[in-house]
């Protein structure tokens, strides 16, 4: 759909808000934080857009915009860092509200609570209604911050309070500013496709009087301030891949927590994760990244996946991978055939049924590789690898000629038969029945077997 898009190292709520204002754009996100951040546009909760609209074939959305400006119009006194203040108080990801309990307890008793919100089952409508009424008294955010923390009986607490209180609402005053550098640099090929971007980022950059190399430079300095778990700083060339999203962000969680988290996907509680099979995969490339980071003593990752019917965090040492895999720094050198090597040595894929597929376009070996790992793995009935073979071979047939209704026919003309001992499913008389037998078994008993879905879900973690 050629959509502009570009990851965030970090927090990216700060990032949206600097690009939202240098791009003259609203942001349209589902994230409280948004309310305290000051959006020239303004922000649209999506749980606001009339969705339907689009259905009806309406050429525009109707939404619900937030502007700080109506906010602040309706609590007279309330300025852009004390209503960040209120809101920290009330508790966020960088505030615990265990550390603020005692203000907001206070707060409340002392503030006046108005009838709509006293009858309110929400604690937390109470407490940020009751904080922001009390914040409307002061002048000056130092001001507020000095009496919200007196509060507090301990003075120890106090000053740590104040000193967390203070970080948190600067991060809301002042966003980050890093992203839309990658919007006037070359670097980044998906980002130089849109010139309404590229023009507005250059733009910013004129006017700070920055060059293409002062970019590069500040970006450089960003990313020294990421420092892996060993003490390292984060190799430029990982950053732009992360920056890029041809990486996962996640990889920064391993680097610097020792963590990967899985995504959910439909499972079967009564079976293994579907992670089960794909996990083992994962374990070279994590020792590639804990090598870099010098980690020889006690080389761990800890892998959050389902166990049972519960997410659980598991523990996986890496010591028996560090000498057999190739150096992070290494990788960008490597040649095709080595990495191919890499690859089919941990798909347990042996060299004899390699040499046959010298016929087969070298593109589709390594969705062969998966899918034999796969089969082998699962063990499941053969219907499940002719499927999705046959599916494999219907994506050729479209890709090499996506716009021919001539290919559909061919596709609909082949016929195959199955004589398989365990597989009950024979003799379809097309192509298209038997790629869709698998769903017809689900929709036609009026019962959902995730089994299926389960299967394939596996195949797509592998892969």
């Amino acid at each position: 759909m050629k959509i502009t898009y570009v990851s965030a190292l970090g927090e990216g709520d700060g990032e949206c808000v600097s690009l939202a204002n240098r791009f003259d754009c609203y942001v349209i996100a589902q994230d409280s934080d948004y309310f305290c951040y000051y959006l020239v546009r303004g922000y649209i909760p999506f749980n606001s857009m009339d969705m339907d609209q689009i259905l009806r074939g309406v050429g525009s959305l109707t939404v619900q915009l937030y502007h700080m400006d109506s906010l602040l119009r309706q609590f007279a006194g309330l300025q852009p860092s004390t209503l960040a203040l209120a809101c920290c108080i009330c508790g966020n990801d960088h505030v615990n509200r265990d550390l603020t309990q005692s203000i907001l307890n206070h707060l409340v008793r002392r503030v006046y609570i108005s009838e709509k919100f006293e009858r309110s089952d929400s604690i937390q409508i109470k407490y940020l209604y009751a904080s922001m009424q009390w914040m409307r008294q002061f002048d000056c955010f130092d001001s507020a911050l000095q009496q919200s923390c007196q509060l507090i009986n301990s003075r120890s607490e106090q000053v740590y309070l104040q000193n967390k209180l203070r970080a948190t609402v600067q991060s809301y005053l002042r966003p980050p500013d890093i992203l839309i550098n990658q919007f006037s640099s070359s670097n980044n090929s998906n980002l130089p496709t849109d010139s309404y971007f590229v023009r507005r980022a250059q733009i910013y950059s004129q006017a700070r009087n920055m060059g293409d190399s002062q970019n590069i430079a500040q970006i450089d300095g960003n990313l020294l301030s990421i420092i892996s778990k060993g003490a390292h700083q984060i190799p430029r060339f990982l950053c732009d891949a992360l920056c890029n999203l041809r990486l996962s962000s996640s990889f920064i969680d391993i680097l610097i927590h020792r963590r990967f988290i899985c995504k959910a996907h439909i499972e079967t509680e009564n079976k293994p994760s579907i992670y089960e099979c794909a996990i083992p995969l994962l374990l070279p490339c994590f020792a590639i990244l804990l090598r870099w980071d010098n980690e020889y003593i006690d080389p761990v990752i800890y892998i959050h996946h389902r166990v049972r019917n519960q997410l659980e965090r598991c523990h996986y040492p890496l010591r028996r991978y560090l000498n057999n895999v190739p150096g992070l720094d290494e990788i960008q050198s490597m040649s095709r055939d080595n990495r191919r090597n890499f690859v089919r040595t941990y798909l347990e894929s042996p060299n004899k049924p390699y040499g046959q597929w010298n016929q087969i376009d070298s593109d589709y070996h390594f969705w062969l590789m998966i899918i034999r790992y796969w089969y082998i793995k699962r063990g499941r009935q053969p219907v499940f690898l002719y499927a999705v073979i046959v599916c494999l071979i219907k994506t050729v047939f479209l890709r090499t000629d996506y716009e021919s209704k001539l290919v559909e026919e061919q596709i609909r003309s082949i016929s195959l038969a199955f004589g398989d001992n365990g597989n009950r499913l024979r003799n379809f008389p097309d192509v298209l029945q038997q790629l869709n037998a698998m769903d017809n078994e689900v929709v036609n008993n009026n019962v959902f077997d995730n089994s299926i879905v389960y299967e394939l879900n596996c195949l797509q973690t592998i892969y």
